[in-house]
């Protein structure tokens, strides 16, 4: 058995666990505020000795007592156990009292007195069936957090000796009241899926290591996630650790759960292999000869990086050009960088995702680097927005900022970004502002448009790596392609989560104090809002300056192998279309994703 450790925390689960507490108990204050009996089971440390009643036997009791609301209650069924967020009295109308809940709070009137019409009869010797409440952070529903549900509505009926009540809740972040399910509609794949972990778990990590093998004996026994091994949190760093020891086919960069299964299944289950595998044809792996030609490319560069790496890790990564065709269908990467211009900007974004007012994302800090600056340093500007009126003038700032470098160009400068990331966002936000009362708002989400759409001034570096060069990283971020340009970063601050994760500190201690002394505190206090958004800022500047170095390395890269420049203003639709279908995300297409945030 392989010694395994959880992930370490890197801040950002902190941060979603302190906010997903605090959205528990706004709804705890609201339930509470309309005068329902709740009672409030305290949290068991199993380590600790205690005296009275467990939480098993006080939740016990609550339920023989019939208390209409149930918070915190342990549920088991003597193999899963686990604390439901709430657990609601049957007899009471809930569709009614949420739909009571959300007019009076949409409308931000008091609450009413308790209506008799929530209320049923009285079951016979206080012999309630509940339904189940979960609260999640997200503004989304997703199917674990139904399948979450349906294990404490199964866990809950054998507990009462009842039936499962018709209807389970789901209480999302950024809402007044919660959606409801029909609990039939889940709990059987509920069981289905519940009997696979069973499986799954039954014949151990190694066995399910093992199976990972097309040769493995237990393959066709052990029921396999259809997940990612690196997505299984809070296990990423250890499955990582599998998979690298192993050398498994997983980690060749852009490659799809579909596909390492089928390399499998005709023996090649390692990156070596595939590097130096022979195509088996069409008919026997069920994947196309180019998609094939594609992924051992990857592999040659990626097992050719671990062989000189094991020399000396300090080595950058392999590379290639890649070699497309000279047409209109299927152009490199590298024709879409510009020629370099003195009023160039390299810009990077910072958002989070959990904002205090359960709204949208909030993007609080955007930041530009330009060329302006003399000597080795370039000059670098940057916009706070701690709120959502800070962030509209920021990004009003920001607009304005860009359009008129843009104009003193002559139209020939460009914006440089990394994923799509800050197009997407400040199209968000653009699109927030374009019916805004605010007049300066408004004129820059037009700016912002005509930026894009009509004079193609934002430049994706990271579709010029995707579709120019092929690197021997499992991942193209620019943190390993920044590798090939020699950057070394110097910030405490690693990546775009632990940005989020320091901001959050900030917010919490500037919470603390008045907001007008923040920028009046201690220096030397390593641990003062000002050092923390210092840090985050540094950590942006790098983004910045690093893309700087990257955009010329693939710059001198685009003139030295004579890929001249193609300005995508003059490419006919259909030609751009067909362009970006030739890179798609498709099962055989062999591409890349391009994913939302690159860092």
């Amino acid at each position: 058995m392989l010694a395994l450790e959880k992930d370490k925390d890197d801040g950002m689960g902190s941060c979603l666990f302190e906010a997903g507490n605090a959205h528990e108990d706004r709804v705890l204050l609201l339930l509470k505020g309309m005068g329902f009996d709740v009672v409030t089971i305290p949290r068991e440390d199993f380590n600790v000795k205690r005296e009275g009643p467990s939480s098993y036997e006080q939740t016990i009791e609550a339920l023989k007592q019939g208390r209409e609301i149930i918070h915190q209650a342990i549920l088991t069924d003597n193999e899963f156990n686990g604390y439901s967020d709430f657990i609601l009295r049957s007899d009471i109308d809930w569709k009614l009292v949420f739909e009571d809940m959300f007019r009076w709070t949409q409308n931000n009137t008091p609450f009413q007195e308790r209506r008799p019409e929530w209320f049923g009869a009285k079951a016979q010797g206080n012999q309630y069936n509940y339904a189940v409440c979960e609260v999640k952070l997200s503004t989304m529903e997703r199917p674990e957090y139904a399948i979450q549900a349906a294990c404490y509505v199964d866990m809950l009926s054998k507990m009462i000796g009842m039936s499962p009540h018709n209807y389970m809740y789901l209480w999302l972040g950024g809402t007044k009241a919660p959606i409801q399910l029909r609990c039939d509609d889940v709990l059987h794949f509920y069981k289905k899926l519940r009997s696979d972990f069973e499986m799954f778990a039954k014949h151990g990590f190694d066995a399910i290591v093992q199976s990972m093998s097309a040769s493995s004996s237990a393959s066709s026994n052990v029921v396999l996630p259809d997940a990612p091994m690196t997505k299984l949190a809070p296990w990423t760093d250890a499955a990582d650790q599998v998979l690298k020891e192993s050398d498994d086919v997983y980690m060749v960069c852009g490659i799809t759960i579909h596909q390492a299964r089928r390399l499998k299944a005709v023996g090649i289950s390692t990156v070596a292999e595939l590097a130096m595998a022979r195509y088996p044809g069409t008919k026997k792996l069920r994947m196309a000869s180019k998609t094939f030609d594609s992924l051992q490319s990857q592999a040659r560069l990626q097992h050719s990086t671990k062989m000189k790496r094991e020399r000396d890790e300090s080595l950058p990564a392999d590379f290639e050009v890649l070699n497309t065709a000279d047409s209109s269908k299927e152009r490199n990467g590298l024709t879409l960088i510009p020629p370099e211009h003195s009023l160039d900007m390299f810009f990077d974004m910072e958002s989070d995702p959990l904002p205090s007012d359960n709204g949208p994302k909030l993007e609080y800090l955007f930041g530009i680097s330009t060329l302006d600056g003399s000597g080795p340093n370039f000059d670098f500007r940057f916009w706070w927005a701690h709120d959502r009126d800070e962030e509209r003038k920021a990004f009003c700032d920001v607009v304005q900022f860009i359009s008129d470098r843009y104009a003193d160009s002559e139209n020939c400068a460009h914006v440089y970004h990394y994923g799509n990331y800050e197009q997407s966002a400040m199209s968000r936000l653009a699109s927030q502002y374009k019916t805004s009362d605010d007049e300066q708002a408004r004129k820059a989400s037009e700016l912002l448009e005509r930026l894009l759409i009509k004079e193609c001034a934002f430049v994706d570096m990271y579709k010029v790596v995707q579709r120019g060069i092929r690197l021997g990283e499992p991942s193209y971020s620019i943190k390993k392609v920044e590798k090939l340009c020699g950057v070394k970063r110097a910030s405490e601050v690693q990546d775009a989560v632990s940005s989020v994760a320091m901001y959050h500190k900030y917010k919490n201690k500037a919470m603390r104090r008045n907001v007008a002394q923040v920028l009046h505190i201690d220096q030397n206090d390593p641990e003062s809002p000002e050092k923390l958004l210092a840090d985050i800022k540094e950590y942006n500047q790098q983004d910045c300056d690093s893309l700087v170095l990257v955009t010329r390395w693939l710059r001198a890269l685009q003139i030295e192998r004579g890929f001249p420049y193609v300005d995508p203003r003059y490419i006919p639709p259909e030609d751009e279309e067909q362009g970006e279908k030739s890179s798609g995300t498709e099962d055989e297409s062999g591409g890349l994703a391009t994913p939302s945030k690159v860092s």
